[in-house]
């Protein structure tokens, strides 16, 4: 009874840093973004599901279990005489019928030696053989065309796909927040109480104790408005340069890897260059010549 109770909280534990992972993921990548994704409402109907049996198991345990106390000891009462209910049969059963998509089974198994259970017995067969067909058919057709829809999707678009997850993945471990998995996320939690606690011990406390915990007090140096702006500046060079290097590799031609005419190419390149540094409010005075510079790299 004891490890069923710390198994309970464990999992009430898990479910929780997984409410909270989904509410920094609606946080960072906004309502539409998160909502477009059809797997994320899977996860809030599990998490809400899960939250809903919890919450209704605890309010009516009490009032439950005096229930079953009552009724159990009334039919004591009534009657002494029980049938037992085998739970062993069902099982196996559904031991039969997993190990059957494998192959593992002897049709001879379903065989009844009583005469009075023939007809039981040639329609589980009957059944069994059918869901044997349903279930391969059904699987092998999944599989190819699962098989065949991915392959052809990511043959489509194998450059762009690539990139995509490459930086998603990129992307996913920059938050600080996301560096631990549920339920080891809860610990980022504990940031703001210790914040509080620092703000309240440096107000109330006096020199003497505070010199005690010094290294924990001690005030990080914050970043000046220059040094933020250097780091915008690199920000949005590292940006102009992937673009550049993006619309470079647009320039060849998709099947057979060879160039596009020279003059079309230059000039559609450099128009599409200068009209984006233009609505984005960058620099396009240097985007030709970074542009032609990508491209010999590349």
């Amino acid at each position: 009874m004891l490890v069923r109770f710390y198994t309970d909280w464990v999992v009430l534990l898990f479910i929780f840093g997984q409410l909270v992972d989904i509410i920094k993921e609606v946080y960072q990548q906004g309502k539409v973004r998160f909502f477009s994704n059809n797997w994320n409402y899977l996860a809030i109907a599990t998490v809400t599901s899960f939250l809903l049996h919890v919450v209704i198991w605890w309010t009516g345990r009490a009032a439950l279990i005096e229930k079953l106390d009552s009724m159990t000891w009334e039919s004591h009462a009534k009657d002494q005489s029980y049938t037992i209910v085998l739970i062993s049969e069902f099982l196996n059963s559904v031991n039969t019928i997993f190990w059957s998509l494998f192959g593992q089974i002897d049709p001879g198994s379903f065989k009844i030696a009583e005469g009075e259970y023939d007809i039981i017995s040639k329609t589980g067969i009957t059944l069994f053989g059918a869901f044997n067909l349903i279930a391969v058919l059904v699987a092998l057709n999944m599989l190819i065309a699962i098989l065949n829809d991915s392959y052809v999707q990511i043959t489509a678009n194998l450059d762009t796909e690539w990139k995509f997850n490459r930086t998603k993945l990129w992307l996913s471990w920059v938050y600080k927040e996301s560096v631990l998995p549920p339920p080891f996320n809860l610990l980022y939690l504990s940031l703001p109480f210790l914040w509080v606690m620092k703000r309240v011990m440096t107000a109330c406390c006096s020199k003497r104790v505070l010199l005690l915990f010094k290294k924990f007090l001690k005030k990080r140096p914050k970043s000046t408005w220059k040094v933020r702006r250097i780091n915008e500046k690199e920000r949005r060079e590292v940006i102009r340069h992937l673009i550049l290097r993006n619309l470079a590799k647009k320039s060849y031609h998709p099947e057979t890897g060879t160039e596009l005419n020279a003059s079309q190419g230059e000039s559609d390149h450099e128009h599409e260059t200068t009209v984006f540094f233009a609505n984005s409010g960058l620099q396009a005075s240097q985007s030709n010549g970074i542009a032609t510079m990508e491209t010999t790299k590349m």
